[in-house]
């Protein structure tokens, strides 16, 4: 008899190593026979492990007791889908996230056997009579002896034709070879606003978001968004095949760049609650346009914009705190209140509600250029809970971004323009993008978990967010190496709506540090000019041992200083830069300049273009006045 999935289980434990599984689902006769379906099925799964940072080598199918749903008695086929290192005795440890082999037989445990055979073989003739379903898992000899393990196994393969077993080997070689013909193939989607395709590969009948969040995307494919259109809803791929090809992502035509956005736009009159309160119902979709779904996220509004770039920030916990002209509350189920001494559309027209969206959730191996990222309550960009490697982001346009409610309970509001969130970050590169109007943080690597490792943020501009970049690494973090900030434009950093409208204003500056529980870390701040900031850095106190370390350089930057502007936290003036630089050990080649008057065309230009190289252009040029 061939080596069965039993036979492989034992030999990978024996090593030291450890099988990864998931469930099955019921497939059809036919499908069994189709490579494409079948191909495409068990490397979703190969994925989910490489997504989360394991080097899955093949796709082990076989063994355990089961059959396809219809088929007829003498092809009953026993199947079960494993993931394993590529070499077996390569070990998985706990940090990874995974423990042994997860025990199903027909959803039950294993153990509840009671490493009884013949109730295992009862339970058997059962699905084979009921042609059922049935996957046989086990996690190590704790849940059967080798002496059940072995009568089982004869038994399955005893029923002959009853049963088919399917060998790694077999499956293997058809995989690898679908794989190799699937790694050669790539393909160009294009996406319009009013796309109606299915297919997406023809320039002339493109298809959606909605339908392009469907399509199995492959290292090596391409999407492109129209050009000057406006697509409502999040880029949420499914990634089922990595080779050694970046995923591009930009856009195709002529025109504005094209702008993914979460916002609902409400362009009539509102209902009158009480006196000076007015409300519209969110579920109620004629009422609005734009973002139109109606999952719990569509009722977290993190802000609200007229047609004219106005933004009314100031979201409350409960009805009786709307005392201010423009404050408004969401009831998290259906309605949202606004304050007003009017109806809002005859005061203040038509209004952008930004809904709680991330608009652009990142993979690895992505290349990311010419798109607008623009006005939703979540993050713009984010990688969440995954390692994610070999990232570019470039030519964008990021702005009016957050403000939803992580807890509304406390109040507690969030939304970064690209954030690494418990996210192993490898070799990333963001450059030649403008971010702006963040209520938190442009650039962030944060989280419990998670790393950043060799992270170039350089050749942007950023303006009127609440933080530029912020590192915190929790306990269980790896630590943040080789992160170089460098050549970036600063503008009134700390300055923008998401300071007027959080509670928390010690946080607002160019540079936060929060948290950092890693013995280990290399961030490099350098050549960057920062224009009428609030602060440059806010350090919590418990940081500030760590940022006086050379774990943290910052040099050669220049740094244009108003009166009320602060170095660091809520001291160090201008005036005792010579102070700071002497205790922090930062700063030494920096240029600090008083700013006696602000340059209102200059910001001007900041907040409106899309032009980078026009802002650089003027900002370069105040270096030499």
């Amino acid at each position: 008899m061939t080596e069965t999935r039993l036979d492989v289980a034992l030999r990978i434990q024996e090593s030291g190593g450890e099988i990864l599984t998931r469930n099955h689902q019921t497939a059809t006769e036919d499908k069994l026979d189709n490579d494409e379906f079948m191909y495409e099925y068990f490397v979703s799964a190969r994925q989910r492990m490489i997504n989360m940072g394991l080097n899955v080598y093949g796709i082990l199918l076989t063994g355990g007791s089961g059959q396809v749903a219809g088929s007829p008695a003498t092809a009953r086929w026993v199947c079960s889908t494993y993931d394993y290192s590529d070499s077996y005795g390569e070990p998985y440890t706990s940090s990874e996230g995974f423990g042994s082999v997860y025990n199903r037989w027909g959803g039950k445990g294993a153990s509840a056997f009671n490493n009884d055979a013949q109730s295992i073989k009862e339970y058997i003739d059962e699905v084979i009579e009921n042609r059922g379903w049935a996957v046989f898992g086990f996690q190590g000899l704790n849940d059967f002896s080798i002496e059940t393990m072995s009568e089982v196994l004869d038994y399955i393969t005893g029923k002959g034709s009853e049963i088919q077993i399917t060998t790694y080997k077999t499956m293997y070689e058809r995989f690898a070879r679908k794989e190799s013909e699937i790694k050669n193939t790539v393909k160009t989607y294009y996406v319009s606003a009013d796309g109606t395709g299915k297919d997406g590969t023809d320039i002339n009948d493109p298809i959606s978001l909605d339908v392009l969040n469907t399509k199995k995307i492959k290292s090596g494919d391409t999407i492109l968004f129209k050009s000057g259109d406006i697509f409502f809803g999040s880029v949420d791929l499914q990634i089922f095949c990595t080779n050694d090809k970046k995923i591009i992502i930009s856009s195709y035509g002529t025109g504005d760049l094209p702008t993914i956005s979460a916002y609902k736009y409400v362009d009539k009159k509102w209902d009158k609650y009480s006196e000076g309160i007015y409300r519209i119902d969110i579920l109620d979709e004629s009422n609005y346009s734009g973002y139109n779904k109606k999952n719990p996220d569509a009722f977290n509004i993190g802000f609200i914009e007229d047609d004219n770039g106005n933004k009314y920030y100031h979201r409350k916990n409960s009805l009786d705190q709307l005392t201010e002209q423009y404050d408004f509350f969401c009831d998290g189920e259906r309605y949202l209140y606004f304050r007003s001494n009017q109806d809002p559309y005859r005061e203040l027209g038509g209004l952008k509600l930004a809904v709680d969206i991330k608009l652009l959730i990142l993979g690895s191996d992505m290349d990311i250029s010419n798109l607008r990222l623009a006005v939703t309550g979540g993050h713009a960009i984010q990688a969440l809970n995954t390692p994610v490697k070999n990232i570019k982001i470039s030519n964008c346009v990021i702005e009016d971004i957050g403000g939803s409610c992580l807890n509304q309970k406390y109040n507690l509001r969030y939304g970064n323009g690209i954030e690494f969130y418990s996210s192993d970050a490898q070799n990333v590169e963001i450059t030649d993008t403008i971010i702006r109007n963040v209520y938190d943080v442009g650039f962030t690597i944060q989280g419990e978990t998670g790393a950043g490792h060799n992270v170039f943020v350089h050749d942007n501009v950023f303006v009127n967010n609440s933080q530029d970049s912020e590192i915190w690494e929790g306990r269980e973090a790896g630590g943040v190496h080789n992160y170089q900030f460098y050549n970036n434009i600063s503008i009134n950093q700390g300055r923008g709506w998401g300071y007027e409208a959080r509670p928390d204003q010690d946080a607002s500056a160019h540079i936060l540090f929060y948290e950092y529980y890693p013995k280990t870390a290399d961030i490099q701040f350098h050549h960057n000019l920062v224009y009428n900031p609030l602060r440059i850095y806010s350090v919590k106190p418990s940081m500030q041992e760590f940022f006086t370390d050379t774990f943290v350089r910052s040099d050669h930057n220049t740094y244009y200083m108003t009166e009320d502007s602060r170095i660091f936290n809520y001291v160090f003036p201008l005036w005792e830069k010579n102070d700071f630089i002497k205790w922090s050990q930062k700063e030494a080649a920096s240029s600090f300049v008083n700013l006696p008057e602000i340059d209102r065309v200059l910001i001007d230009l900041a907040c409106s273009s899309d032009d980078i190289n026009s802002i650089r252009t003027q900002f370069d040029a105040i270096s030499w006045q």
